[in-house]
């Protein structure tokens, strides 16, 4: 029988210890790492009409790569009206498309959309106060009715306001910019994205906060950059270990320095107004202007749920949604602009043939709403809406089951470049959505008298799911719509503008989102008409 030497293999050991002892210690680590960043997923849904099995590896990897290619990964996977899951870093998703389903999913109460956005922005560590009596009922139906009631109500009188400001936003960040051509053409160089989010928070900030706090430069540029920061901890949060959550945060937060400045403003005006209120109750009509910290009070005095904390944390959690998504709309809008040229001359006639622009006749611009609404349907800034989660196992009567914890979503991108419902899907129509042909002859884009809009921006339908669906779908739509076509509708008819790099890539992928990027140079000018 033939021995084996083992000196060879036990010189090597003893003679390198240290380091197998080194690799080892760190295998230990990784394995502790991999462990921890392995989320302990809720049963996987099942009864789907796509069947998805995935060990846990597969799983893991999966949910990983649907950080950078989630776009891609629900984009391949839809098959209009069927049902199918893709895992997410924390949990699964289920994607439905089918009416039966997305109406009882819309009229369900064992669905959370603030369960779902907390999730995917590490609410837990992310939050202003732990509190343990918070309830998420009680903040989604204030977050819904302080937006109807105290800012969709309100568009007709906001108009003038909004006008004045943006006309003086750009203005004014334009007159800072130096001409950069030889030919002295008059154009100027601006980052695209930035001006646009600048120009926006600016119409919205003295609304939501008030003129004389908005006023303050510190609370300005606190408020200016807080939800970039929150957002940006959100995400990096869910990829390190547990232990290194407080380094992280200080790190990204600086200390929590943004949210500090908007508590040390809001606590005392909170607690003035609250007080104010129940002294001498407060009526819309005495309002000096409209703001969210008012009206927020005036709907939540009296119910002792409502402390002065809790309306701090209901009026941050509708600053964070609104301060990002409609820059970041209006720059794939503009984007489409220089994409599309040959629409600018009919939407600025459209808006020259206007004697007088109120609020009413911006809403009434048939082909200004439907480039608009073809942008969004072509390259929405999320490709998944209705993000709810489970709260409760729920059965759909004809349809999938979903143990509690997963994510139930509608495949928006999906059903709105479905061919049958929008004929050629794949071709940008940026007049889709009026009364004209949708031939691809020039015929079809040249602006006519007499058109009417066919559906609106604001639609909530089955067809067009970008803001939601049912009693839930999104409450700032109107709004958000509305500054939209302002900021359009001004830099159309009094500016020319285009892209200073029209082959680089204008946008970046991230999960389901598309999002414009910070470096896009944009050559702007003022109209010689104007």
């Amino acid at each position: 029988m033939t021995s084996i030497d083992w000196s060879a293999v036990q010189d090597v050991c003893f003679s390198n210890g240290g380091v197998i002892l080194g690799i080892a210690f760190c295998a230990v680590l990784l394995g502790i790492w991999i462990h921890r960043n392995i989320p302990d997923f809720p049963k996987a849904p099942n009864d789907l009409d796509i069947t998805t099995d995935l060990s846990l590896a597969t799983r893991w990897i999966q949910s990983k790569k649907w950080l950078l290619r989630g776009r891609a990964m629900l984009i391949d996977a839809h098959v209009p009206g069927k049902t199918y899951m893709l895992p997410t870093p924390k949990n699964y998703c289920v994607f439905i498309s089918a009416e039966n389903n997305i109406k009882e999913f819309a009229s369900s109460s064992n669905f959370s959309l603030h369960q779902a956005y907390d999730d995917l922005f590490s609410y837990r560590y992310n939050k202003l106060w732990h509190d343990e009596g918070e309830s998420v009922h009680m903040t989604q139906i204030y977050y819904f009715r302080v937006l109807r009631e105290g800012l969709t109500t309100k568009l007709p009188v906001l108009y003038p306001y909004m006008h004045e400001t943006l006309v003086k936003g750009v203005a004014d960040h334009l007159a800072r910019k130096k001409a950069v051509d030889v030919n002295r053409q008059g154009w100027k160089q601006i980052h695209h994205y930035p001006f646009l989010e600048y120009i926006t928070v600016s119409v919205i900030g003295p609304i939501f906060w008030g003129e004389s706090l908005w006023a303050n430069p510190e609370f300005q540029d606190a408020a200016r950059r807080f939800p970039a920061q929150y957002f940006a901890f959100g995400e990096i949060v869910q990829h390190v270990p547990t232990f290194a959550v407080p380094l992280v945060k200080f790190a990204v937060t600086k200390g929590n320095k943004y949210r500090n400045i908007l508590i040390k403003h809001l606590l005392p005006i909170v607690s003035e107004q609250m007080a104010e209120a129940r002294n001498t109750p407060k009526s819309e009509e005495n309002l000096p202007f409209i703001n969210f910290i008012q009206y927020t009070v005036l709907m939540t005095q009296g119910k002792p749920y409502w402390t002065q904390e809790r309306i701090i944390l209901l009026l941050e959690s509708l600053w964070r949604a609104g301060g990002h998504s409609v820059p970041m709309t209006l720059t794939h809008i503009m984007n489409s602009l220089c994409q599309y040229p040959e629409y600018m001359e009919p939407i600025r006639e459209e808006l020259d043939q206007q004697p007088q622009m109120n609020f009413s006749v911006l809403e009434s611009l048939p082909l200004l709403n439907s480039f608009i609404k073809e942008v969004i349907r072509t390259k929405p800034l999320d490709s998944a809406s209705t993000r709810r989660k489970a709260l409760k196992t729920h059965t759909f009567k004809d349809g999938p089951h979903v143990p509690a914890g997963n994510l139930v979503c509608i495949p928006s991108y999906g059903i709105m470049n479905d061919a049958a419902l929008y004929p050629n899907p794949e071709v940008f129509n940026g007049f889709r959505f009026t009364t004209r042909p949708t031939s691809d002859n020039q015929e079809s884009i040249k602006g006519k008298q007499g058109e009417t809009t066919r559906s609106k921006v604001t639609d909530v339908d089955l067809s067009f799911p970008f803001w939601g669906y049912g009693k839930e779908a999104c409450p700032g739509r109107f709004f958000a719509s509305f500054e939209m076509k302002s900021v359009i509708a001004l830099l159309v008819s009094r500016y020319d503008f285009k892209l200073a790099n029209a082959d680089k890539p204008t946008t970046w992928l991230w999960r389901t989102f598309t999002l414009p990027r910070k470096d896009t140079v944009l050559l702007i000018r003022e109209r010689s008409e104007h």
